[in-house]
């Protein structure tokens, strides 16, 4: 299961550092915009993108996406949520300028595992470089607003199964060591291979 840290610290960010009303994930109430990786309203009704990019290949390559590439409407602040391994290459190629308009519109995030936010315990979200306003952004309209409840309930969801997912699997594991510790060696009179496939059968049996 691949890492949502980035994604539950851009939520976070949007929702008690940004003063966001409606938060989601991948998905977006304007049709005229591409996919963000996380999207946040703010009181307002402008939107607030952040693409996450764990990999320099995968941030260098943003720009040669055709949504980016091609399109008309942008949020009225766009962001890129990157792992700190790769914040300082990343920091030096955006104030370099040397990419297109996707990149002359963004500010830059990373974490500092040093600060946890108060609300959620996460690591806090440090801004490396502020994203312009832009002055042009759409305001939402009651119909837009409508979608994007909609949108949140959905992350809502998702969220909600991956956690019963992560807690499924660690009381699965436990069972294991559990079971283990009670039967013994595998070698011993309470804990032989036999038993032990069909404790493993009979586990993953259920799901």
């Amino acid at each position: 299961m691949m890492d949502t840290t980035l994604e539950a610290v851009a939520l976070s960010w949007l929702r008690y550092e940004r003063r966001c009303f409606l938060v989601c994930l991948g998905r977006n109430p304007l049709p005229e915009m591409c996919i963000p990786d996380v999207l946040g309203m703010g009181p307002d009704r402008r939107l607030i993108e952040i693409e996450i990019k764990r990999t320099m290949a995968d941030f260098r390559q943003n720009g040669k996406k055709r949504g980016i590439k091609y399109r008309t409407h942008w949020p009225k602040q766009f962001y890129f949520l990157v792992d700190p391994k790769i914040a300082e290459k990343a920091r030096c190629e955006l104030k370099a300028g040397i990419f297109n308009e996707a990149y002359e519109r963004a500010g830059l995030l990373t974490l500092n595992k040093g600060i946890e936010n108060a609300y959620t315990g996460l690591p806090y979200l440090e801004c490396l470089i502020p994203a312009p306003i832009n002055k042009a952004a759409v305001k939402l309209s009651v119909h837009a607003v409508g979608r994007m409840i909609r949108h949140q309930s959905g992350t809502l969801a998702r969220l909600a199964a991956t956690n019963a997912l992560i807690e499924r699997n660690d009381e699965r594991t436990n069972h294991g060591d559990t079971e283990d510790n009670r039967r013994g060696p595998e070698t011993g009179a309470e804990g032989n291979g036999a038993g032990r496939c069909f404790e493993a059968d009979r586990t993953s049996g259920d799901g």
